[in-house]
């Protein structure tokens, strides 16, 4: 009675991972139905561990597909974005590009021990939506983009994967994070969602599609960016957002 109603329960708990919430349920299945049920009870637990591992910490996308997987971030409508915010004691203000590109690859089966990839973002393609604050953000006085045309994260470490839904994960990422030719290690949480081709997907892009999300801060001092009109009118602290997604076919 016990163990069955555990069974019942971790059903509940199990709801959605589909392989293990059937597994529960044939055990519950046959602790009703067969003899002996309370001897086999230690058997089939210790099956369901091997199952709850596998699918928990060896396999973080459930696709068909096998081997490193390639993704690609140059839209080439321009939709990925990357939103730079700066809150300021005077003004907030945000400034947005869509030319991002990079590549992101790792096996969907072990995505902690296999990812990298580099992104990045062309300096001069940050909008404020004021001309003459974007000339300025990118003289020497601020970016310089003559002499540094590229800001860029690239990945180095997974700490941490957690799996949120099918085939959506938060990886606590360790990188590099590169801009006004300075580099400073970062860490980030990051939400992807790997989706498999579908007439849905192809509508936006052709092959597997990966979306990339996350969210950090960086301090502008830390990369060599300083200027009288810090803190009032530019915030030390700029919030970055990035909302991109990229495919596994190259175009």
């Amino acid at each position: 009675m016990i163990y069955a109603c555990c069974c019942q329960c971790n059903q509940v708990l199990f709801a959605n991972h589909p392989i293990i919430s059937i597994y529960l349920k044939a055990i519950y299945s046959i602790s009703l139905n067969h003899k002996g049920a309370q001897m086999r009870f230690n058997y089939y637990i210790l099956i369901l561990l091997i199952v709850i591992q596998g699918t928990f910490f060896g396999q973080n996308f459930n696709i068909s597909k096998t081997g490193i997987q390639t993704f690609y971030f140059k839209d080439p409508q321009n939709r990925n974005q990357i939103l730079f915010s700066s809150d300021a004691l005077v003004e907030t203000f945000n400034g947005l590009t869509t030319d991002v590109w990079g590549e992101v690859s790792f096996d969907p089966n072990d995505v902690k021990n296999t990812i990298e990839g580099k992104l990045s973002v062309a300096t001069n393609s940050i909008k404020t939506g004021i001309d003459l604050r974007d000339e300025d953000l990118y003289s020497s006085r601020w970016l310089d983009v003559e002499k540094y045309p590229t800001i860029s994260f690239t990945i180095e470490n997974v700490e941490d994967v957690i799996i949120l839904d099918n085939n959506k994960i938060r990886l606590s990422l360790t990188g590099l994070f590169n801009c006004h030719g300075k580099t400073k290690v970062i860490l980030l949480d990051a939400t992807l969602t790997l989706l498999e081709e579908n007439d849905l997907t192809k509508k936006r892009i052709p092959g597997d599609l990966l979306s990339f999300v996350t969210k950090f801060d960086i301090y502008l001092s830390d990369y060599g960016i300083r200027n009288i009109y810090m803190p009032n009118r530019v915030s030390e602290k700029i919030e970055i957002s990035v909302n991109i997604v990229g495919t596994n076919t190259e175009l």
